[in-house]
């Protein structure tokens, strides 16, 4: 029966690789390199792409079954994007401190020559993926999103308010348009002839989202000022925050100090939508994400998005996409666009 380890430590990244990565694969994949591999430490499953011929793709599981530490150097010029799909890991990057990154968590590796310690959990798995760049971030950003796209990506990410964004490793807690890309990255059934091509459109899909999070409204609509505009920015995460007793709309107004009509009016303008025709939508592609992406029940996924029923879920659900929530998990769908 082979050793079962509390603790196992490596040097750095490098040398925890080679113990679980079969580095002799050949060095171009550009139809996807998938391998197994197991050792007493831990399990792995990885599969990557080549997009661009400048950035891999990896969709990354382990299953530690022991407590691995490993340091890690950052190259000049590593650039990467991750989101976790399952699970957590432990980040400490010296001069930006320490995080958990855990589960739906969207983050952008500390820039390069940073140096610290990753921490994989025992017998938690992990998921992720990730996008990293086989060659300098300018290059790489530069063609996937041309000229404007990159001084947009620089404004908002590199540079965006006084520099805090590239300072946190969880990025942000991604919108459900974000999290659906990624999702239908993992659950991605296309031939692998056109995979690369959906894989390099889905890239440029949340480049495109992230800057979109980060870039101010082209003009403030009508009759509200700047403070008014941030404040009804803030009501999505105010609701889903608390989806179980959501406020009223008197009560948002109260809280924001906005006049109420003006809180509606300024809310369908910004987003498009109603408050909680809004709401309804973003609670129901979470949920429908959960469905494909989790073992949980219909019930509990239900209360997870702020429904008090699973009949009133169910309902709602089947409105909007056509088919029951159990219907829907065994179709394998993903959810469709915002």
């Amino acid at each position: 029966m082979p050793t079962r380890f509390d603790t196992v430590n490596f040097g750095d990244y490098a040398e925890f690789c080679r113990a679980t990565t079969e580095r002799d694969r050949a060095e171009d994949f550009p139809e996807g390199l998938v391998f197994h591999l197991r050792t007493p430490f831990a399990s792995v499953k990885s599969e990557r792409y080549r997009l661009f011929g400048m950035v891999e793709l990896q969709l990354y599981e382990i299953v530690p079954a022991a407590d691995i530490h490993f340091k890690y150097e950052l190259d000049l010029g590593f650039f990467e994007i991750g989101y976790v799909r399952e699970g957590s890991f432990y980040l400490l990057t010296e001069g930006y401190g320490e995080d958990v990154i855990g589960s739906r968590h969207l983050y952008i590796a500390p820039p390069s020559g940073s140096q610290g310690k990753i921490t994989y959990y025992r017998d938690l798995p992990l998921k992720t993926i990730s996008f990293s760049a086989l060659r300098s971030p300018n290059e790489v950003l530069g063609k996937i999103l041309e000229e404007s796209g990159y001084e947009l990506w620089s404004e908002t990410i590199e540079s965006g308010g006084g520099g805090k964004c590239r300072k946190l490793y969880p990025l942000m807690s991604p919108s459900p348009d974000v999290v659906n890309s990624f999702f239908q990255v993992a659950h991605c059934h296309y031939p692998h002839r056109i995979k690369q091509m959906f894989f390099e459109n889905i890239l440029r899909e949340i480049l495109l989202k992230i800057i979109a999070r980060g870039l101010p409204p082209d003009e403030t609509p009508e009759n509200l000022d700047e403070f008014e505009v941030e404040r009804i920015k803030s009501v999505p995460e105010i609701l889903m925050e608390r989806r179980g007793a959501p406020p009223s709309i008197p009560e948002l107004a109260r809280e924001l100090s906005l006049n109420a009509t003006k809180l509606k009016r300024g809310f369908k303008e910004i987003f498009g939508k109603p408050i909680y025709a809004h709401r309804r939508d973003v609670c129901l592609e979470r949920a429908a994400i959960m469905l494909l992406d989790t073992s949980k029940a219909v019930s509990e996924i239900a209360g997870d998005v702020g429904y008090l029923g699973s009949g009133n879920f169910s309902n709602a659900f089947k409105k909007r996409y056509g088919v029951s929530p159990a219907q829907f998990r065994r179709s394998g769908r993903p959810s469709p666009p915002c």
